[in-house]
């Protein structure tokens, strides 16, 4: 369940042209991981701040979303090809 979170934040640490959302991945995967936390305690607290963290994960994710989509969208220099 945890593949695609964990996927991003390696992806973005061993592959060179995915340096740049190694922060972004790593906010991704700790929000995650938090999500979890949260989510299986039974304690009234955790439970509350499961929404809010909810949302933030749902923010870092649209944000890395379209920084990727920026980059791909920028036009490849031709002494690449």
């Amino acid at each position: 369940m945890s593949f695609p979170a964990l996927a991003l934040d390696g992806g973005s640490l061993f592959l060179r042209r995915l340096n740049g959302f190694g922060w972004w991945g790593g906010l991704t995967f700790a929000l995650y991981l938090t999500q979890i936390a949260l989510a299986a305690g039974a304690n009234p607290l955790p439970l509350s701040l499961h929404p809010f963290n909810g949302a933030l994960l749902l923010t870092a994710s649209l944000i890395l979303l379209a920084k990727v989509e920026r980059r791909r969208a920028q036009p490849i220099p031709t002494e690449i090809l």
